[in-house]
């Protein structure tokens, strides 16, 4: 009997996931604030798809993301998104028809968020304003399906959990002409599925029919009443 396949879940999954919604949200969100606010394109950098990582990347990756492979300078953003740590919230929320379970994990997630700019006053704005963008993504899809896709996707963003923080920009690059401004926002992420599909139980196997005899009860007449002679 061929096995069937499952997405693949745990923090990857998650992590993966909260990337993908921003590689396609992002681009039209940020074209609609420009729009609304009346900026020039440059006010919010568009991080492009491998401009959005999902997982922790190498120490030197602010240096290299700041320059093109011709060594010249270039003015965006980079957005990494990471699943640090598994909350101690972990609930069975339901059984399956085979008497697995169905597991809800709670996640405390992290999005890294920096924007690049020849000055420190520029490169604070749109830090800030592509912050806004990263934030409102997780408000609008918390279950993190952008349409047309609907339907259960097994993620939940709590809403009321989303924090930001802002960090004080830096100078990197050759006669630091070039300023990183970062922001951290926190989140907390629910991750549903069956884990019946990775179970090393044996199977409990399946009835497709059940043989029921029906044995009738000896009936004993009741007893005559004499006043009713």
């Amino acid at each position: 009997m061929p096995v069937q396949t499952q997405p693949e879940h745990g923090v990857k999954a998650v992590r993966d996931a909260v990337a993908a919604l921003l590689v396609a949200d992002l681009p039209k969100r940020i074209d609609r604030m420009t729009y609304l606010w009346q900026l020039d394109r440059e006010a919010i950098p568009t991080p492009s798809a491998d401009q959005i990582t999902s997982g922790e990347t190498p120490d030197n990756a602010l240096d290299d993301r700041g320059t093109t492979n011709d060594g010249d300078e270039k003015y965006g953003a980079w957005v990494e998104v990471i699943t640090p740590r598994l909350l101690p919230r972990t609930r069975t929320v339901d059984t399956t028809t085979k008497g697995g379970s169905v597991n809800r994990y709670r996640y405390s997630a992290r999005i890294y968020v920096w924007t690049l700019a020849p000055r420190w006053s520029e490169a604070m704005d749109r830090r800030d304003r592509l912050a806004v963008a990263v934030r409102d993504s997780l408000f609008t899809y918390p279950t993190l399906a952008v349409p047309p896709a609907v339907g259960d996707t097994g993620f939940l963003v709590n809403s009321s959990s989303i924090s930001e923080e802002f960090g004080e920009p830096h100078r990197i690059g050759r006669g630091n002409t070039r300023v990183w401004a970062p922001a951290l926002l926190t989140y907390e992420i629910d991750h549903e599925y069956d884990t019946e599909a990775v179970t090393t139980l044996d199977d409990w196997g399946v009835f497709d029919r059940i043989n029921l005899r029906v044995t009738p009860l000896p009936f004993t007449h009741p007893a005559e009443n004499p006043d009713d002679q």
